[in-house]
């Protein structure tokens, strides 16, 4: 896999994106990460088998992530969770919680490769069906 040589998190259009070019190819990539709603929501859509973190029950966002929707007035983190079925994904569940409780209750992680990330166990939120 080829390694960021420079990553950044940036808002446009209450779309949250994170840049990518890569160091041994110098292909530029920019995904759509999270929606800022006008309300004060960060909603972030997740596919359980990939981004699940078994070693904390929870999920992550990152950093620059967190940083960049404490300047927009965000109250609550959706989570809006997927599973895969065949070549599919479908809806399972609704994860909310407040963003002062990544901040206050989430665990920093880090894996070579990856930006750094908050972790926030499921315990720390509540399922809105």
């Amino acid at each position: 896999m080829a390694k960021a040589e420079l990553e950044r998190i940036y808002a446009e259009d209450g779309v949250i994106y994170n840049l990518k070019i890569l160091r041994d190819t110098g292909v530029f990539t920019k995904k759509a990460v999270a929606k800022m709603l006008n309300d004060g929501r960060l909603i972030k859509e997740v596919v359980k088998d990939e981004h699940y973190f078994r070693k904390y029950k929870g999920y992550a966002i990152a950093d620059a992530i967190l940083e960049e929707v404490k300047t927009k007035d965000c109250g609550h983190i959706v989570i809006k969770e997927y599973v895969k079925k065949g070549n599919s994904k479908v809806w399972n569940r609704t994860l909310v919680s407040e963003l002062e409780t990544w901040l206050e209750e989430g665990i920093g992680h880090k894996t070579e490769g990856y930006e750094s990330q908050v972790v926030l166990p499921e315990e720390e939120m509540y399922i809105n069906e």
